[in-house]
């Protein structure tokens, strides 16, 4: 599903990325671990096509995203990417609805009401469907940030610290229907954290240290 070849990225001469390898299986769930500074955002920029590498290769889903064009790039990561973002993104102009029919809008895809209303009902977002972000507490804006991820069935999701804005339960709560609503649209998901304890939710985990990875225990 993702494959990454030899990537290195600098920095004012400093090697953030150096040489670093990586392969997530289909339908897999992993976590991205590392201190602060280390160079996680940057390898999720690089995933998601945001940035390119200074060297290396990314194949995505069968697709060099490495040798697209920024446009190219665009197009891909909307169509077949989801990412959740630590402080949740949401337009706060849309409500609830709109903010998660966005990527089907943007993907020229279908809007099923009845079934986005299931999702929302399973994350008791259903009867705020014409409330605007500003008004829900942090956990209901990080379930909606969730669905409006997947709602259109992306081969990757990428989440990066997704729940580094939330105290501890709410954080739990959140985890875990990330990760269920994950498995359950065969996605392979990617969770980026400093916090130890999403392994348990995980197949596999690595830590990011001296530009390159290394797998840890989960």
């Amino acid at each position: 599903m993702l494959k990454l070849e030899a990537i290195t990225k600098r920095y004012r001469g400093v090697a953030v990325l150096d040489g670093l390898q990586l392969l997530l299986e289909p339908g897999s769930c992993s976590a991205l671990l590392g201190r602060s500074g280390s160079g996680k955002s940057t390898l999720l920029k690089i995933m998601s096509g945001l940035e390119r590498p200074d060297s290396g290769t990314i194949w995505h889903n069968g697709v060099e995203l490495s040798a697209l064009s920024e446009a190219a790039r665009t197009a891909h990561r909307r169509r077949h990417i989801g990412q959740v973002f630590q402080f949740f993104e949401l337009f706060d102009e849309l409500n609830v609805w709109e903010n998660l029919i966005l990527p089907l809008k943007l993907n020229d895809m279908p809007v099923v009401p009845h079934e986005l209303d299931a999702l929302l009902e399973r994350v008791g977002l259903l009867e705020f469907k014409a409330r605007f972000p500003d008004s829900l507490s942090g956990g209901e804006q990080q379930r909606l940030a969730v669905l409006r991820a997947l709602v259109h069935r992306p081969a990757l999701l990428l989440a990066d610290e997704p729940t580094g804005n939330l105290d501890e339960d709410t954080a739990r709560v959140t985890l875990e229907l990330l990760f269920a609503l994950a498995r359950e649209a065969g996605t392979t998901l990617l969770v980026v954290t400093h916090a130890v304890e999403v392994c348990q939710y995980t197949d596999q985990a690595f830590t990011l240290s001296q530009g390159r990875l290394k797998a840890v225990a989960c």
